[in-house]
């Protein structure tokens, strides 16, 4: 089974009981309606399926899903994600906004 990896538990999205969301560059990877296992700090916490993805450029960052992802206003969550990725071309790459429902916590 796939993972989605998590470095940290920004804004304890994790320990959300049914959903939680995610902000990761467009990548063909993540697929609609496909369980995935979800892994913090190299721990595998669970089972989640993607249920909704939404594609944007970072400019367009709806400030609302930054404020459930990260904790962090929209500036500010634009900084750290261009900071993760800092080859990526801003110019041309998109951004996936993802709602995933918990299968399984362990």
């Amino acid at each position: 089974m796939r993972a989605i990896k998590f470095l940290n538990n920004l804004n304890g999205k994790l320990n959300n009981e049914k959903f939680f969301t995610s902000i990761r560059l467009e990548n063909d990877y993540f697929q609609l309606n496909k369980p995935y296992e979800i892994v913090l700090n190299e721990k595998l916490i669970g089972i989640a399926t993607i249920k909704s993805i939404m594609k944007t450029p970072i400019e367009k960052l709806p400030e609302s899903f930054c404020f459930l992802d990260t904790g962090y206003n929209k500036q500010e969550t634009e900084k750290m994600i261009r900071s993760f990725y800092r080859g990526a071309n801003w110019i041309t790459q998109y951004l996936f906004l993802m709602v995933l429902e918990w299968n399984k916590k362990y």
